[in-house]
C-alpha cells in the first residue's frame, strides 16, 4: 500500500472515531475476551474483530485469511 492511500485511510478512520478519543474506553482485560480453557476468544469478542475486519477491508486493506 501506498503511504498516500494509508494516509487516506487513516484520515478516514480518524474522522469516523476523533470526536470520541476522549471518552473512549481504556478496553477489556483478557479473560473478558478470551475463554481461557480453550485459549479462544469468546463469540462476542470474535464477531467484534470480524465486523471491524471487514470494515478495514473495505477501505482497500487486504488480511491474510
Amino acid at each position: 500500500m501506498s503511504r498516500l492511500r494509508g494516509n487516506e485511510i487513516v484520515k478516514r478512520l480518524l474522522a469516523k472515531y476523533e470526536e470520541d478519543i476522549p471518552q473512549a474506553p481504556k478496553g477489556e482485560k483478557y479473560e473478558k475476551c478470551w475463554d481461557i480453557q480453550s485459549k479462544e476468544p469468546k463469540l462476542e469478542y470474535l464477531e467484534l474483530y470480524q465486523k471491524i475486519k471487514q470494515e478495514l477491508a473495505e477501505y482497500g486493506i487486504r488480511f491474510k485469511f
